[in-house]
């Protein structure tokens, strides 16, 4: 069988063609490639930066509080000694 020069360059150039359309595509719709994802009240996409687990501070990106008993502990501690000194700010009584 002989090989037809003309055809395999005609299928070369088919390719590299294609190969450009997709990469101008691609750097048109680049910026929708990293969003958030999570439906919107209309029922689009997020369109948000994500965080590192995928979601946007909106939809899920922040921290779920303390998971541990020590954790907890050490939050609940915490809004005491901030609620104590608000109240005495205010010149609230304080309740133990």
């Amino acid at each position: 069988m002989p090989i037809d020069i003309e055809e395999d360059l005609r299928v070369e150039l088919d390719i590299s063609r294609i190969l450009r359309e997709v990469e101008e595509i691609d750097q048109r719709y680049r910026h929708w490639k990293r969003r958030c994802g999570a439906k919107t009240r209309k029922g689009t996409p997020g369109r948000r930066k994500p965080l590192a687990n995928g979601r946007c501070r909106n939809h899920g990106g922040l921290s779920k509080g303390p998971i541990t008993e020590a954790g907890r502990q050490r939050i609940a501690e915490a809004q005491r000694r901030r609620w104590k000194r608000w109240r005495q700010e205010r010149k609230l009584p304080i309740a133990e």
